[in-house]
């Protein structure tokens, strides 16, 4: 694979003149550019971002390998703002551990966490580091949506034509009877409806702060609206019980957020405690149906047990994780005789990526997020609200799939409402938010 691209321009290196003062004042580091450099680097972040999001083939080599492409074009800023710190203790908390499984455990030629960690770093760089917190939350949030879009496009060509990528792609996958049976169960580029279904989610809560925070014209009001009604009736449709409960807490969260970014008096203290105790009430009744109560409920516990009795085996583990999808499936199928150990769950993936030392990074910066989100710092900008929204119900989306964080979406999702709380600039994108 070729990355060397001839764009027909000048090959002029210059370093931009930029007053002392001025360079204390901004803590940036001008590296050397090509004329418009900012836009190739963040073409080259798009890119990848899509790379990712649609599991193209050698999507993880291109997450690798252009975000750098991309910082060095943009420039490298010195100087960050205060939540930032809450992504590189992650990143940290990741990386570490991950690398010492890698090496433990021989998993280099896997779908090494290291590897994709790394990449993480390097796209955390290009959005926190390589410009200023909006504009990279900005066309970091647009490149998800347009991965996401397509991968919803491809879904609908599978309805449309009843041929399935799943089969070509993941001939062995385990729910390849159930998506040969149903012709609107569809898997688009990924091994399982259930991560479908997340996405699917994932792009409604796009369209949803889209639809309250910047309104188009009605036709495209009333298209958001059929769209993200679309979509939830598919993922009914599809029985992803997880995705559905996330999508009704991210839309609560969304309008919540919302509201209190207009006014934070609009929303009074009995309506919110009287909408929870519905949510919880119905969340209690609903637990008890044969809805929830299934053979795939208790299956999804027995997986947890599971993975607490291979942490047991060795607790090394706890520590560091097992470097790879592939070791931990390897592991099991000495102790547990191939036992499905797909985690399900966000939380425990978190353990089987880094460990305990990867779950308190993470858990540490979803609670920065949290945080910022109560105390109102939220930036009014669309994509600032489906950043957060989107990060906050993360913990609910994140147990309906069978993996979730190897897409790298939840991660993305996380750098880009960290870099929208950025104080320098978000009084600059609440002046042209809600109009």
């Amino acid at each position: 694979m070729s990355l060397g691209q001839d764009c027909g321009i000048a090959r002029r290196w210059s370093f931009p003149a930029v007053a002392e003062d001025e360079m204390m004042g901004d803590m940036s580091l001008n590296l050397p550019t090509l004329p418009h450099g900012r836009r190739y680097g963040f073409v080259l972040l798009v890119i990848a971002v899509l790379a990712v999001i649609v599991q193209v083939p050698g999507n993880t080599v291109i997450a690798v390998l252009l975000p750098p492409i991309a910082l060095l074009l943009n420039g490298i800023r010195l100087r960050g703002h205060r939540g930032e710190w809450t992504v590189w203790l992650w990143m940290a908390l990741m990386l570490v551990p991950s690398f010492i499984a890698m090496l433990r455990y021989e998993a280099l030629q896997d779908r090494s966490y290291f590897i994709v960690s790394l990449a993480l770093v390097f796209f955390a760089l290009v959005v926190l580091r390589g410009s200023d917190g909006q504009d990279g939350a900005r066309w970091l949030m647009r490149s998800l949506q347009a991965g996401l879009v397509v991968l919803a496009l491809i879904g609908v060509a599978e309805v449309i034509t009843n041929y399935k990528l799943l089969f070509i792609r993941y001939p062995n996958s385990v729910v390849a009877s159930w998506v040969d049976a149903n012709r609107f169960w569809t898997t688009s580029m990924y091994p399982n409806y259930n991560d479908f279904s997340v996405a699917l989610v994932v792009l409604s809560l796009f369209l949803a702060a889209r639809f309250l925070v910047k309104p188009g014209s009605v036709v495209v009001q009333v298209w958001r609206v059929v769209a993200v009604l679309a979509m939830a009736a598919w993922v009914l449709h599809m029985g992803s019980r997880g995705a559905l409960v996330g999508l009704a807490a991210g839309l609560a969260i969304l309008v919540i957020l919302t509201q209190r970014r207009r006014d934070i008096t609009s929303v009074p203290a009995w309506l919110l405690t009287s909408f929870f105790a519905v949510v919880i009430t119905g969340a209690l009744v609903l637990s008890q149906t044969a809805f929830v109560q299934d053979e795939d409920t208790d299956e999804r516990a027995l997986i947890l047990g599971r993975l607490w009795h291979l942490a047991t085996v060795d607790p090394s583990v706890l520590l560091f994780g097992f470097g790879s999808p592939e070791q931990l499936d390897r592991y099991a199928r000495g102790i547990l005789d191939a036992a499905l150990v797909n985690p399900h769950n966000i939380i425990a993936e978190t353990f089987l990526w880094g460990g305990v030392f990867g779950f308190v990074g993470f858990t540490t910066c979803w609670c920065y997020i949290a945080w910022q989100a109560v105390r109102n710092r939220t930036g009014a900008s669309w994509y600032a609200m489906a950043a957060v929204t989107t990060s906050l119900a993360m913990p609910l989306l994140g147990v309906t799939p069978s993996v979730i964080l190897h897409y790298m979406y939840p991660q993305l999702l996380m750098i880009a409402a960290i870099a929208t709380f950025d104080p320098a600039t978000r009084e600059e994108a609440s002046g042209v938010a809600f109009k």
